[in-house]
């Protein structure tokens, strides 16, 4: 049996699942477990522990995570990313938004109830998300509410009742703004919702 930590690179379109149940398909070892879900959209580093290594799956779940994200303004989701169905959806367009930004540089004085953001107002939309806050999980989640994962009740039609949990977001550097997307970089601690807090920014 093999025992010890492995990074794996989780591709986009695999769940977590997925990456446990492949290696231990090729290692043809059981005990394999992981430091945390990737929502299979996401790709990146999975932490994998190996035989007596998942005994310290506390210890390493315990620290801060890092990410890169990619936004799109402007719609909203029942799963919270681009593979839902859009429940919401503003009237705000590319050339809406390129002409507000003008607009406000030029100080020629602009409508704030206008829904059209400024990249200005996008980065302080953005930025003030830094620090603490109660971020409600997404629907398609695999959180636990009475013995049932919440994605099973979603994908009954059921709705149930989320409780939100304390996040604490240590850092976000927007990368880039191009309306309507926006992609940055993010540190936060574990348990946090990436897909929630672009929600929540939005």
């Amino acid at each position: 049996m093999y025992n010890g930590i492995l990074n794996l690179y989780k591709e986009q379109g695999f769940t977590s699942f997925d990456a446990v149940a492949k290696l231990r398909g090729i290692l043809h070892q059981k005990k394999i477990g992981h430091t945390g879900t990737l929502d299979p959209l996401a790709e990146g580093v999975l932490v994998m522990l190996l035989g007596s290594a998942t005994k310290l799956s506390d210890i390493l779940t315990s620290d801060h995570k890092e990410y890169e994200a990619e936004m799109k303004l402007g719609c909203t989701s029942d799963t919270d990313d681009i593979t839902g169905n859009i429940v919401y959806k503003t009237g705000c367009s590319e050339d809406d938004h390129n002409e507000a930004t003008a607009e406000s540089e030029e100080e020629s004085g602009r409508d704030t109830n206008a829904v059209v953001p400024t990249n200005e107002e996008i980065e302080v939309a953005v930025m003030s998300f830094v620090g603490s806050y109660d971020q409600l999980p997404p629907m398609y989640a695999a959180i636990k509410v009475d013995g049932k994962k919440l994605y099973e009740y979603a994908r009954e039609g059921k709705s149930v009742e989320r409780t939100p949990r304390k996040v604490d977001i240590h850092e976000i550097k927007i990368m880039e703004i191009n309306y309507p997307y926006v992609r940055f970089y993010v540190k936060c601690s574990k348990g946090t919702y990436i897909r929630s807090l672009c929600r929540d920014i939005g």
